[in-house]
């Protein structure tokens, strides 16, 4: 199964300000995600890092705007992009954007249940207002 996976970052931003044309105009919360992270196995053919599924690197950014609020925070979810299935979670995180520094910071991943895991996802946090 380890070897089968191919873990994606799906992000989802929440915010009591948001008004429906900023969140598709279906009053859905906005949400971006990575592209599924593939280990390959021919690591020959592969140029640069090549880590396992286990421990992907996306280097994408991901980016949104929202009206500054103390409740603005942005659920974080990894999951498994799975041919014909439904795919699965394995990890969720919630921050609170009013707390997060700017900066590169590791952030620690828990189950579906609430119980801490090994799982950190390393990620840098920029804000520019407009």
């Amino acid at each position: 199964e380890r070897d089968s996976i191919k873990p994606y970052l799906t992000c989802t931003l929440y915010s009591p300000l948001a008004a429906d044309d900023a969140n598709n105009g279906e009053g859905e919360p906005a949400k971006r995600k990575t592209a599924p992270y593939r280990h390959h196995k021919l690591g020959f053919l592969h140029r640069g890092e090549n880590p396992h599924a286990t421990d992907p690197v996306w280097d994408e950014t991901l980016e949104w705007e929202y009206e500054d609020n103390e409740l603005v925070f942005l659920r974080m979810l990894i999951k498994s992009d799975d041919s014909f299935a439904r795919n699965p979670k394995f990890a969720v995180l919630a921050v609170r954007l009013a707390y997060a520094e700017p900066g590169w910071t590791f952030l620690r991943m828990m189950d579906l249940k609430g119980k801490e895991t090994d799982c950190t996802l390393l990620v840098k946090f920029e804000f520019e207002d407009l």
